[in-house]
Formats: structure tokens, C-alpha cells, sequence
């Protein structure tokens, strides 16, 4: 179909405001029948756009929203409207529309078709839609409003995880602060709110940074700095961690190529990743497409597994770290002690670090019996051919007690929280730098125990 001013360029849909101002003449037809038929709006968005166009490039992304433009083409009937209003984003207007009923059904419709395999210029693609629902005249009988409710119809979808979702204000009332029309963190995706952050790990042989996590961190335009603990859940709940996941993993692997460049190649990047991540069928194969194209060589990145994680499903983990270990990634097993697992049972994983989890770096000024335990952990890991971080390390006493049980590695405020890549590169990637640690460098005997 060829452009008009009312349309969409690149797929040949209506525009946004052709879009409302097609409504609005529905609307004020629907009002002259007196309510003996209504209509619906329908606002949908294709899943994972920022990972495609990260990892295939923009050409295929692209092509993959032309074909989901002509799929909907297909999903919908003679009369109906349909318009593109962000990068993979479309509403359609279904009129007339006699029961609710009708509006679910070419939802799901929409869900089921927009999710079937793509190829694109001979690449394959996995995807997958969420689809809210608007109803006219019971959400609202005007405009704007109404497909305003449809919009926060969809974030529900997105956060509930359901392919499609009416609007419902008691519902709406419920999903907290991060679900109003302003604290998406999928908008925020797209406005560039995001930044990461990198925590320095310091070998304990030389005190010397050797490595930093990535850590994001969401910048909200209003509420400032909104903690990781508040919208990661609602990131894994609506499939958006997989977005957010790859991205950070391409922000780290080029900050960490940057640094490379600049004579910093002892710097390795560590990063994060939950268990909705591992459940994608193209983790391995993402993480494989981010390192080729950066060029960041793979043993100077390492994933960062929970133990929880590990022990949800231990044989599907293992088959997935042993496929992303084959490439050269090392893998870490973060927050160690906080589940269920044992050293001797990991042995069974392609594990390159343990990190133990601040808690037990915490309860180190407690009884001696702490201090035995720690010292078994490390020993035991090192047994195991494991090296050995420890997070959470606060005060000099802890760093001491660490340094005389050959902890390898340690994290935490004592050294740094983490900052951004600049602060980072300026504290702690000078010539030769090495970490001040109050000039503790003997193994200290602690009451009795070397």
C-alpha cells in the first residue's frame, strides 16, 4: 500500500491520529444507536524487539514488523480498523462489536498468529504478543480515554503474563506503583532511562581490580533512582527481563571491550542472569550473537547463575551452562548459601567461581563457629577447583578474616558500591592502580584459627 499522509510508511497502516479520529466517528456513530452495538479497541505489542534489533540489527526488525503488520491484516474483519503507533507496536479498532466475548476472541487470535515462527531475510525468529483490551462505551465513552484503558488494559496483560486483558480498575488498583501509565519499565526501555552500573572485584594477591559486575539501574524522570529490587519482579513477570537482560549484556560486553582498548585487558565483566532468562530457548545462541558482534573475547565474560536457579531445575541448567560454557563464558554460582545445594553436589556443573553470599560475609563478627564454616566453604570450593569471591565485605575486620582463609576474590562497600562506567574507569583503571587496604597483607591468626 502506498504512504499517505494518514499512514504508516513502512507498513502501509494508519497512523496514530487516523487512528483517533477514526474512533471518535465510531464512537459518535456507536452513541446514535443507543447502545444495541459497541465497539472495542485493541492495543498490541510484539515482545522482545529490543533483543531482535540488538542482536539482528534494524534491517530485521524492520522486516519482522512489516510481517506482523500483514498478519494482523489477516486476524481481523471487514471493517475494522488497524494502525501502527510505536516501533512494534499497532492498535485495531473492531466495529461494530455486539458482546465482550468477540473482542477476547480476535485477541487471542491476534496473540496466537503474531506468535508463529518468522523468517526474515532467512533468519528465524521466535516472538510473542500481549494484547489489552478497551471496550466502548463500558471503559469509557470518550476518545482519548478510551484508548487510554486500553493501553493500561495491556500493561496488565504485561505484567500478568496473559496473552490479552480487559481493562479493570480494581485490578489496576492492585499492581503497585511501577504499573501506572508513567513507571513502565518497557517504556523506560525505550526513553533510555536505564543505565549500568559496575561494582569492582578486587583480587586479595595483589589488590588489584580484576573484574566488575554490571548492575542496572533505572533513572526515573520523576521518582529519580528507582532500586532494581522494585522493578526486576515486575521485569520477570511481564517477559521483559529477556529484553532487559540482553541489553545489559550489550552495554557490559562493549564497556568491557572499551576498556580493553584502552590497555585495561586484565578487566573481565561479570554479569547477571535469573531464571526466566535460562528458560529461553535462545539464551545461549543471544549471549553468542552479543560477543560475536561486540568482539569481546569470550573468557573475559562471566554469567552470574543463583543458586536458586540451579537447584529449580538442575538437569535443564546444567545442559544450558555446560552449551554456553563450550563457548568460552565462565560461569559464576551467585549468593551461595542462601538455598538448598551443596558443594559436592555442584560438582556437577561447569562452575568457574562461587560467590558467597553477603550473609555469611556479615555474621563473620559473630562466633567462631561462622568463621569454621567459611573456612570449609573455601576450602572445600577450592577442592573443587572453584575460585572464591566474597560479597558484601563492609569492614576491615571482614577483609581480614577473609584474607587469612585465602578468599580469593572480594566485593563490596569496603572498595566501592557500584558506580557509572566513567566514575568506574577514573577510580580504578589509572596505571597500576591497586586498592588501599589499610596495608593488611599477612594471613592474621583468629583466635586460633588459621
Amino acid at each position: 500500500m502506498p504512504p499517505y499522509s494518514n499512514h504508516d510508511d513502512e507498513t502501509g497502516l494508519l497512523n496514530d491520529e487516523a487512528f483517533r479520529a477514526a474512533v471518535g466517528d465510531c464512537t459518535c456513530l456507536a452513541e446514535t444507536l443507543e447502545g444495541r452495538t459497541s465497539l472495542a479497541v485493541l492495543s498490541i505489542k510484539l515482545d522482545r524487539v529490543v533483543e531482535v534489533e540488538q542482536a539482528r540489527g534494524p534491517d530485521i526488525l524492520d522486516g519482522l514488523v512489516q510481517a506482523a503488520a500483514e498478519r494482523l491484516n489477516g486476524c481481523v474483519r471487514a471493517g475494522d480498523l488497524i494502525s501502527r503507533t510505536g516501533r512494534a507496536q499497532f492498535r485495531i479498532l473492531l466495529q461494530p462489536l455486539h458482546n465482550a466475548e468477540l473482542a477476547a476472541s480476535i485477541a487471542e487470535k491476534v496473540c496466537r498468529t503474531l506468535s508463529l515462527p518468522y523468517t526474515v531475510q532467512r533468519t528465524r525468529l521466535h516472538m510473542s504478543a500481549s494484547v489489552g483490551i478497551g471496550l466502548f462505551p463500558h471503559d469509557s465513552d470518550n476518545v482519548d480515554r478510551l484508548i487510554e484503558r486500553a493501553d493500561h488494559a495491556l500493561k496488565h496483560a504485561l505484567v500478568l503474563g496473559d496473552s490479552f486483558q480487559f481493562d479493570d480498575q480494581s485490578l489496576s488498583a492492585s499492581l503497585g506503583q511501577l504499573t501506572e501509565n508513567d513507571d513502565d519499565p518497557r517504556d523506560a526501555l525505550y526513553n533510555g532511562e536505564f543505565e549500568v552500573y559496575y561494582q569492582p572485584r578486587v583480587d586479595l594477591l595483589n589488590n588489584k581490580v580484576c573484574s566488575a559486575e554490571a548492575l542496572i539501574r533505572w533513572h526515573h524522570p520523576i521518582r529519580g533512582l528507582v532500586p532494581p529490587n522494585e522493578f526486576i519482579p515486575l521485569a520477570e513477570s511481564t517477559g521483559l527481563i529477556h529484553e532487559l537482560g540482553a541489553w545489559v549484556l550489550d552495554q557490559a560486553c562493549q564497556q568491557a571491550l572499551a576498556w580493553q582498548t584502552l590497555g585495561n585487558d586484565a578487566i573481565a565483566i561479570s554479569v547477571n542472569v535469573s531464571g526466566r532468562q535460562l528458560d529461553h530457548p535462545d539464551f545461549p545462541e543471544m549471549v553468542d550473537r552479543i560477543l560475536e558482534r561486540t568482539g569481546l573475547p569470550p573468557n573475559m565474560l562471566e554469567l552470574e547463575i543463583t543458586e536458586s536457579t540451579i537447584m529449580r531445575r538442575p538437569d535443564d541448567v546444567a545442559h544450558i551452562l555446560h552449551r554456553i560454557r563450550r563457548s568460552g563464558v565462565t560461569i559464576a554460582l551467585d549468593d551461595f548459601g542462601t538455598g538448598h545445594s551443596s558443594l559436592a553436589y555442584l560438582r556437577h556443573f561447569p562452575l568457574d567461581t562461587l560467590k558467597i553470599d553477603r550473609s555469611f560475609i556479615l555474621d563473620l563478627s559473630g562466633p567462631d563457629q561462622n568463621v569454621v564454616l567459611l573456612r570449609s566453604i573455601v576450602d572445600l570450593a577450592h577442592a573443587l577447583g572453584l575460585h572464591v569471591v566474597a560479597e558484601g565485605v563492609e569492614t576491615e575486620a571482614q577483609l581480614a578474616i577473609l584474607r587469612a582463609h585465602q578468599c580469593d576474590e572480594i566485593q563490596g562497600f569496603l572498595i566501592s558500591p557500584a558506580v557509572p562506567a566513567g566514575e568506574f574507569s577514573r577510580r580504578f583503571l589509572t596505571q597500576d592502580y591497586r586498592v588501599p587496604l589499610s596495608g593488611i597483607i599477612k594471613p592474621l591468626k583468629l583466635n586460633g584459627i588459621h
